[in-house]
C-alpha cells in the first residue's frame, strides 16, 4: 500500500514511476532493532492474486536467503566479521583447517561474487582481472567443488550454511 500523495513524492517522480511503473512487492527482514534489509521487486503490471499468492509462499526462503546473504555484508550478531562462507579458506589458516575442497584465494574472490549475483564480466571488473580468467576460475572452482553450474554452486552453498 502506498501512502497518501505517493505520486507527488520525490522517490515516485525519479525512481518508482520510471522503473517500476504499475507495482512494487518488498521483502523486509529485520536485522536487528537498528537495521532491516528490504529486496524490492517490480513489475510493469499490477501483481494479480496467483502473483501475490506465489511471492508469499516464497516469502520464507527469500528471508532466509537474505539473512544468509547478510553473512558477507555485516558483522554476525555474535561478532564475527563479514567475510567468506564457512567453507571457503581463509588466507593464513593452517592446511588442516582448510576448506575440504582447498579453495584458492582467488577462486573464493570469484564465487563469492557468484553467489552475490554478479555476472563474469561484473566479477573481472572488480577483480581487475580478464573475463576468460574469471571463466578459468570459474572453471577450476566448478571442477573442486564438483559442479557444473552457477545453480549448482548456489545450491551446495545453501546446503553448507552454518
Amino acid at each position: 500500500m502506498a501512502p497518501q500523495h505517493f505520486r507527488h513524492t520525490e522517490y515516485y517522480q525519479r525512481y518508482f514511476q520510471r522503473n517500476i511503473v504499475a507495482d512494487e512487492v518488498q521483502f523486509n527482514c529485520p536485522l536487528d532493532a537498528e537495521r532491516t534489509l528490504c529486496l524490492s521487486l517490480g513489475s510493469t503490471r499490477a501483481f494479480d492474486h496467483a502473483a501475490r499468492g506465489l511471492l508469499s509462499l516464497i516469502q520464507p526462503w527469500m528471508l532466509a536467503l537474505m539473512r544468509q546473504r547478510m553473512h558477507f555484508e555485516f558483522e554476525g550478531e555474535d561478532g564475527t566479521p563479514p567475510g567468506p562462507h564457512p567453507w571457503h579458506p581463509r588466507p593464513g589458516t593452517p592446511r588442516e583447517l582448510d576448506s575440504r575442497y582447498a579453495l584458492t584465494e582467488r577462486e573464493r574472490e570469484v564465487s563469492q561474487l557468484m553467489l552475490g549475483g554478479s555476472s563474469t564480466k561484473e566479477i573481472a571488473r572488480r577483480l581487475a582481472i580478464s573475463v576468460e580468467t574469471v571463466r578459468a576460475h570459474k572453471k577450476h572452482l566448478y571442477a573442486k567443488l564438483g559442479i557444473n553450474s552457477q545453480s549448482e554452486l548456489f545450491s551446495l552453498f545453501w546446503q553448507a550454511r552454518p
